[in-house]
């Protein structure tokens, strides 16, 4: 296997207001696919013992803000729900794709006097199962 950058990465958010695309101006993005875990140790068990439960998926992405991008704010806004679909090697056919019905949980201003305004949002797992697949 060899190492990639996240050039090619494609990054949409599609929510009731529209479709937004987000690879373009994104600095970072972290995908984080876990379960809930629950404790069943119990009597004389010597170590302890767990088992699986729901999903609980999480993703947050970074991007450099626009001029005049209240588009980018509003599509990020606090409750909306929606699909974030990834591919951090891009779309080409075999490469990785993640589709995550979601929630955002509002976009974050980093706007510092001396450099670029950035923005941030999380991403919640909302109202469905997410996939990890391949174009």
């Amino acid at each position: 296997m060899s190492e990639f950058t996240g050039k090619d990465s494609y990054l949409q958010w599609v929510w009731s207001g529209g479709t937004l695309t987000l690879h373009s101006n994104f600095r970072t993005f972290s995908w984080n696919p876990s379960k809930v875990l629950h404790d069943v140790t119990a009597g004389s068990d010597a170590a302890q013992q767990q088992i699986t439960g729901i999903e609980n998926a999480t993703a947050s992405v970074g991007l450099l803000a626009q001029a005049g991008g209240t588009e980018l704010i509003a599509a990020l806004a606090f409750g909306n729900k929606g699909t974030l679909t990834v591919g951090v090697e891009g779309t080409a056919s075999g490469k990785p794709k993640v589709i995550l019905p979601a929630m955002s949980q509002g976009a974050q201003v980093n706007d510092p006097y001396d450099s670029v305004v950035e923005i941030s949002c999380e991403f919640v797992q909302d109202t469905g199962t997410y996939t990890e697949g391949s174009w």
